[in-house]
């Protein structure tokens, strides 16, 4: 059985973290990146949802660099080989833990909800940018977690990290973040905790 191209066909794409032990790859801008991660691209069918095609690509950290461990690509109808040669790209998924990610995680938006591009690579840099202004953090999210952070007191960036899957630096950028937007009251350099300033005050 052939894919159905003339139904209309969703693509997505989602980055989630791999449980078990971590660890931190620091990239070229400064942002600490946990690994492994697992990428997921899947294509369906847009009205029943129907699987149509699948890729999932596991990065984990090797010789103190991103690689791709394990690379797997699927199809119920089968797979496209002529389609796959001209339009997949074996290192995209790696792009995307050495660019994209990376560069979300220096405009403070969350790498594990961000949609991302399922194709145009090499190009994902400037698709990225064309869609950051919808995936920036909302006020929700970084009130949430500056009541998380209050909790958690003197060692919130590991417990945070630990509950999110984020790196404990991207914690430390999400309450500074909470800080600039007036979610969270400042507190003198080197101490911790503050109060959450109520909406009608920010």
């Amino acid at each position: 059985m052939a894919i159905d191209y003339s139904v209309e066909i969703h693509k997505f794409s989602t980055l989630s973290p791999v449980p078990g032990r971590t660890y931190i790859w620091q990239a070229p801008n400064g942002q600490e990146v946990q690994l492994p991660v697992k990428l997921e691209l899947i294509w369906e069918n847009a009205q029943t949802h129907q699987l149509i095609f699948k890729s999932t690509a596991t990065i984990g950290f090797v010789q103190n660099e991103p690689v791709i461990l394990e690379l797997t690509t699927s199809s119920p109808f089968g797979l496209d080989l002529k389609a796959l040669q001209n339009h997949f790209r074996w290192r995209s998924p790696l792009d995307v833990i050495t660019i994209l990610v990376p560069k979300l995680m220096e405009k403070g938006i969350d790498p594990y909800s961000y949609k991302y591009p399922v194709e145009g690579f090499p190009d994902c840099v400037d698709i990225m940018d064309s869609q950051s202004k919808t995936n920036r953090l909302s006020d929700q999210f970084l009130e949430e977690l500056a009541v998380e952070y209050l909790k958690s007191g003197r060692g919130y960036a590991s417990q945070i990290a630990k509950i999110r899957g984020v790196s404990e630096r991207t914690v430390v950028s999400w309450v500074e973040k909470a800080r600039d937007r007036n979610i969270l009251t400042r507190v003198n350099r080197g101490q911790t905790g503050g109060k959450i300033i109520p909406p009608e005050e920010r």
